[in-house]
């Protein structure tokens, strides 16, 4: 309604002046927080606010100009001053909740936390998926905060598997609050030849499936895991799924074989795409999608293949060879973006 009076009317009458730019400074402002430009934008936002200054939400934003920035007390000193004005605000009492479990008072973060909850008139779960709360979640200011818990589904094909073939073996994670370490392997007459994390969103939370793909090379007993799954200070465990490979006469594997079952993103998620690295005792290329990459001189077939998707896009990928000293080109679009040699 605001704008629509101020783009209808061609008097300069002071009062649509002042509000037309109380308006430019926050929509300046609001742009500058959102490319970055934390210096401007904490100039605009404080000038609109100047020029209104019973108006709780141009506080708020102000405040979070400042929060930005990493001046937490600038940030706490324009968040009171919004819920003096307006103690029902519950964005505002949130972001103060937030701001004080950064700068290390839980005790007055939790009461905070939960009056802006109950405010909102929503589930507390997304406070246990705040990386601001992560750390004080165990903190009796925050027992009012329902347990933290990792649900942990493991879907493993039946007996038998058969020589030459590769099957999934894929577990899925509901209730991690931040990073997820999955630690665990394989054992028996099988390798593992790629590795897919699969982050989505659900109703519960972000669901993290990971799916490794397992080739049979001979008869025997094959063990997966048992798994180790933490997040934060929680921790799950997965019992092992034994299965039986079965193989012509003659192709009974050797001594059974450990092999790790590795995580994509606890191993690669940290280095530059694109990038090449020696890590593991393999020689690892990660990409962008549809980016080709060659090795000089040629390692042959990768061992491994590691992949991230994010609601059902690729991320990067991660690819393996069991190679000596190598120069590593990588193309995009017909352009090198990146090349290197690796030892």
């Amino acid at each position: 309604m605001i704008l629509a009076l101020l783009l209808a009317c061609n008097r300069a009458d002071p009062e649509l002046s002042a509000t037309r730019e109380v308006l430019d400074r926050w929509t300046a402002g609001k742009t500058a927080l959102d490319a970055g430009d934390l210096a401007l934008a904490r100039l605009e936002l404080e000038a609109a606010s100047a020029a209104r200054p019973g108006d709780p939400v141009l506080l708020a934003w102000t405040a979070k100009a400042f929060a930005d920035a990493g001046d937490l007390p600038g940030a706490l000193e324009r968040i009171d001053q919004a819920l003096a004005l307006a103690p029902q605000f519950p964005e505002a009492r949130y972001n103060r909740a937030a701001w004080l479990a950064r700068t290390g008072r839980p005790d007055d973060a939790g009461p905070e936390l939960k009056r802006a909850l109950e405010a909102r008139g929503i589930a507390p779960r997304e406070a246990l998926l705040d990386p601001d709360f992560t750390p004080w979640l165990a903190h009796p200011a925050f027992a009012f905060l329902p347990s933290q818990q990792l649900t942990v589904a493991v879907d493993a094909v039946t007996s038998p598997v058969f020589w030459g073939s590769e099957f999934p073996f894929r577990v899925r994670i509901l209730g991690a609050s931040g990073p997820v370490e999955v630690k665990g392997s394989v054992r028996g007459p099988v390798e593992v030849v790629a590795a897919v994390t699969e982050v989505a969103q659900s109703t519960d939370g972000p669901v993290r499936d990971i799916t490794w793909a397992i080739r049979v090379l001979g008869a025997g007993e094959a063990e997966l895991g048992p798994l180790t799954i933490r997040s934060g200070s929680v921790t799950s465990s997965v019992e092992a799924v034994r299965l039986r490979c079965e193989a012509p006469e003659g192709r009974a594997a050797g001594s059974p074989a450990s092999v790790e079952l590795w995580d994509p993103d606890a191993l690669a998620a940290a280095w530059p795409t694109p990038s090449a690295v020696r890590a593991d005792g393999l020689l690892w290329v990660k990409a962008a999608a549809g980016d080709r990459v060659t090795l000089t001189p040629p390692a042959g077939a990768p061992t491994m293949r590691l992949e991230h998707r994010e609601n059902g896009d690729v991320g990067w990928q991660a690819t393996g060879w069991s190679s000596g000293p190598a120069a590593v080109r990588v193309v995009r679009l017909g352009q090198e973006v990146f090349a290197g040699q690796v030892e």
